[in-house]
């Protein structure tokens, strides 16, 4: 599923690395004028050092270069480090997907930021 999502022109792959390393990276396809965060994953030894929010910080000069008003993105509900990331980022949560996730099942919470 990856490998096809970056062959498609409306999806931006976002990289930290550390030499040669992947350190971190977010996915992020455009539906002008919305975006979408598909994906957010820092390596858990490079966790809390600021990495997700210098990701953010591109991808929100990202959207705004490209004329993106809305974000939206689906987290696990009961997983609160990532909820509080989003929230200090602007997110609000704007709705919830029963039984979204498999393994284990649980619902989505969907997050927004309103881009001014």
């Amino acid at each position: 599923m990856m490998q096809s999502a970056l062959a498609d022109p409306s999806v931006l792959l976002l990289t930290l690395r550390d030499g040669a390393l992947l350190i971190g990276y977010m996915m992020l396809m455009t539906v002008f004028p919305d975006g979408e965060i598909l994906n957010l994953a820092v390596m858990p030894e490079y966790r809390r050092q600021g990495l997700a929010e210098q990701l953010f910080d591109a991808c929100l000069a990202h959207c705004q270069e490209a004329g993106i008003e809305m974000l939206f993105l689906e987290v696990r509900a009961s997983n609160t480090p990532a909820v509080s990331l989003y929230e200090k980022q602007g997110f609000v949560t704007v709705g919830r997907r029963k039984n979204y996730y498999r393994y284990p099942k649980e619902d989505a919470l969907v997050m927004r930021l309103l881009r001014e």
